[in-house]
């Protein structure tokens, strides 16, 4: 997977709580060969394994991509612009994109999710 295919599926897998910036620490430090997923969800859900929280994020991804093609491309530019409003905002309004990240949305291909 790409850099930007890796950091959206994290920021979807979390339902937004992984910013793109936080989304990118992961990534960055996963292909430096590193271990420890340094985060309160990484800690809380993957007891700290960056490997296991990666991979999480990788199926979550195939899912999306497999089943929902567009839906796949929707957040690539949904992502890319939460990252623009990170850089030009700051964390603050890059939390209130967290906040209301949809957790509704379906995922897979069939439409009944």
């Amino acid at each position: 997977m790409s850099d930007k295919e890796l950091i959206a599926a994290i920021v979807d897998d979390s339902i937004g709580y992984a910013s793109p910036a936080h989304a990118a620490k992961h990534v960055k430090d996963f292909r430096q060969d590193g271990s420890a997923a340094y985060c309160e969800r990484g800690a809380a859900v993957f007891n700290r394994d960056l490997d296991s929280l990666i991979e999480s994020a990788r199926g979550h991804w195939v899912s999306i991509e497999q089943g929902n093609p567009e839906k796949a491309e929707q957040l690539l530019e949904t992502v890319e612009q939460w990252q623009e409003v990170e850089e030009q905002e700051g964390p603050m309004a890059s939390m209130g994109i967290s906040v209301v990240w949809p957790t509704h949305a379906p995922t897979g291909g069939s439409g009944d999710e």
